[in-house]
């Protein structure tokens, strides 16, 4: 119970420190000629064609995109097996590393202790010493790393994604244009920051 709670107020101190989310908001005040207002409406029709072009490049693109990434599965494929294959060679290492480690971390406490006891019943023996020195190999003894999770095999999903991302363009730059296009008509066009996310004490 007193587990949950602390999880809780954690999360609700994160969520309160967090920073707030701005995007930027456009206003348009039309022109106040009616050859101004018509270039306006001009402005208008040129953003919806270039919005409607750009999804159509963008649509293209994607397919595109879906038909590299299916030639590109075997040799993705491949290079997981390579990686597997190196993943299971640290693995095993690993194992062999770590059975040295827990081995050697046992006989050095076990000497460490029997000279300890020995140095007690005669301080003037080399037992000291030897305790010494046996607890400094202790204490220089490291564990080895624990190897990562084996790597995922490829999908075409996230092979897709990635040469949609690279090669592929959602934002062709439409409503900047209009905007520049709108204040060239002779309209007014003003910025607002508006807070969208984590807004609360800010």
């Amino acid at each position: 119970m007193i587990k949950s709670f602390l999880i809780i107020t954690f999360a609700l101190a994160l969520a309160a420190c967090a920073s707030p989310v701005y995007e930027t908001r456009y206003q348009f005040t039309l022109p106040e000629t009616s050859l101004g207002q018509a270039c306006a409406a001009q402005c208008e029709s040129t953003k919806n064609q270039c919005n409607r072009q750009c999804q159509s490049d963008f649509a293209q693109c994607s397919t595109q995109a879906a038909q590299l990434a299916l030639q590109s599965l075997p040799a993705a494929q491949s290079q997981h097996r390579l990686a597997l294959q190196q993943w299971h060679q640290e693995r095993a290492r690993y194992r062999r590393d770590i059975r040295y480690y827990e081995q050697r971390r046992q006989e050095l406490s076990q000497l460490s202790t029997t000279y300890m006891s020995l140095c007690e019943d005669d301080p003037s023996s080399d037992s000291c010493a030897l305790q010494s020195t046996t607890q400094q190999s202790l204490e220089r003894l490291r564990r080895p790393k624990t190897p990562d999770t084996p790597p995922a095999a490829p999908t075409i999903g996230e092979l897709t994604a990635e040469q949609v991302e690279r090669q592929c363009r959602s934002d062709c730059g439409c409503e900047s244009s209009h905007r520049q296009c709108f204040a060239a008509c002779g309209g007014a066009v003003t910025s607002t920051q508006v807070c969208v996310e984590h807004c609360e004490d800010h």
